[in-house]
């Protein structure tokens, strides 16, 4: 089975590099356009979708190919990509950045493998010149199925960015696909632990406002749906999902925030399951939880991290 998923992936060089502002500007601007978005987030972080579902609009999922395989990363793909005119992908910290120190198992460049997803190489410009050429051309010489087709240079002036533009088109064949200047103003903060959440990012829609009118002015939107519009079909095998699809199911839960609850059986679990799904929520102490008759399941082992 195949299904057509307009997407690509915008990955970065590393944390910190501006992917996220980067996603949620295209996000932003592409549903001001009025197109049908959806989002997806490599790995298990459940805030960068609570930016992309709740504050933006755009349906979001996981793509986590730690916890899930191949084939069911295609169907939740899929699945969440149905009807929509795109799907944006954002990366985990650098597109190689895996588990450990050396491996890039569970990196984004796996999930972009493993759903045959162009992708977007989101570089920080800030401070550097001919050196960002460099950057992209290891990015591009380190792995040979790369699939990086294009390049959006942050932080980076009106002033820099023609210049750099022909550069890495013309020495490294790779799309340049716009820029985003500075915006102190629109900085979405982090802590060590990755963004702060949406509720406490003061102004956040004015910010968010602000980002897709500027990235309609700095950003090739073009050049991206080309791109996205590039992507092979899906090449589903249902029968091989590596979760048990479960008719009904009540699950009981202790302890857990509301928004992750929320999140977890939207977009990342909740198309795995058909049928009704009655979750309940206790609030008390675990050792206090008690559900008589309840039938408890064990899912997606790590999945509720």
């Amino acid at each position: 089975m195949e299904q057509k998923v307009p997407r690509l992936v915008l990955a970065g060089t590393n944390s910190g590099c501006g992917k996220t502002t980067v996603t949620c500007a295209v996000l932003q601007a592409l549903v001001s356009r009025g197109l049908r978005v959806g989002a997806a987030k490599c790995g298990p972080d459940y805030i960068d979708p609570m930016f992309h579902s709740r504050v933006i609009g755009a349906k979001s999922s996981n793509l986590d190919s730690f916890f899930f395989d191949r084939d069911t990363m295609r169907y939740l793909l899929a699945h969440n990509g149905q009807d929509c005119d795109i799907t944006v992908i954002e990366g985990v910290m650098g597109y190689y950045d895996g588990l450990g120190l050396t491996s890039t198992r569970a990196s984004t460049y796996e999930a972009a493998r493993s759903t045959d997803s162009p992708v977007v190489l989101v570089v920080n410009a800030r401070g550097a010149a001919l050196s960002v050429v460099a950057a992209v051309q290891g990015f591009l010489d380190f792995a040979p199925d790369n699939n990086v087709q294009g390049v959006i240079l942050n932080g980076c002036s009106a002033m820099s960015y023609g210049a750099l533009a022909r550069e890495l088109e013309s020495r490294l064949g790779v799309r340049a696909c716009g820029y985003l200047p500075r915006l102190p103003e629109c900085t979405l903060e982090s802590r060590h632990l990755g963004l702060i959440t949406a509720d406490e990012v003061a102004d956040l829609q004015e910010k968010l406002r602000k980002l897709a009118a500027v990235a309609e002015k700095t950003l090739d939107f073009a050049a991206l749906l080309e791109i996205a519009r590039s992507a092979p079909p899906l090449v589903l095998v249902l029968g091989s999902l590596s979760v048990e699809i479960i008719p009904s199911v009540r699950i009981g839960f202790s302890g857990i925030p509301n928004e992750f609850v929320a999140w977890l059986f939207g977009p990342v679990v909740g198309p795995l399951f058909n049928g009704t799904m009655d979750i309940l929520k206790y609030l008390a102490k675990p050792t206090n939880a008690y559900f008589p008759g309840l039938t408890m399941v064990t899912m997606l082992a790590g999945c509720i991290y």
